[in-house]
């Protein structure tokens, strides 16, 4: 503190840190919207890690299976079992389903109701 005073030839009494934001505080700087988006790539960027570690543990282990036991292959049940779970995580990302929530209920109510109404 005293080195960055001198360089900017400011009081050392001047000098304070910065105040941490409130987390609470912090809600209001981001619309729900900004929120729900931030949210989306801290899943997205979960489901890279969870991906890159999933093939570098299964490599490992598959040269660890043919260098040791060659004759029976068990580092692929590691392979399959992980992979259905890889596999779900990336559902709940990647979210190709979501096609049918509120809005699809909402539109097919609209649309059933459009068909009853007489002319």
């Amino acid at each position: 503190m005293r080195a960055l005073a001198a360089v900017f030839d400011i009081p050392l009494s001047e000098m304070r840190p910065l105040p941490t934001p409130d987390p609470k505080q912090q809600k209001h700087l981001f619309s729900s919207e900004e929120r729900r988006v931030l949210r989306e790539i801290r899943r997205l960027r979960g489901f890279y890690i969870h991906a890159a570690v999933y093939v570098a543990v299964n490599i490992m282990l598959i040269v660890i299976n043919l260098i040791t036991y060659h004759k029976v292959l068990w580092s692929f049940g590691s392979l399959f079992g992980w992979g259905i779970g890889l596999f779900f995580h990336g559902l709940m990302v990647y979210k190709p389903f979501r096609g049918f929530g509120t809005s699809w209920k909402r539109r097919e109510f609209e649309k059933r109701m459009r068909d009853r109404m007489p002319d």
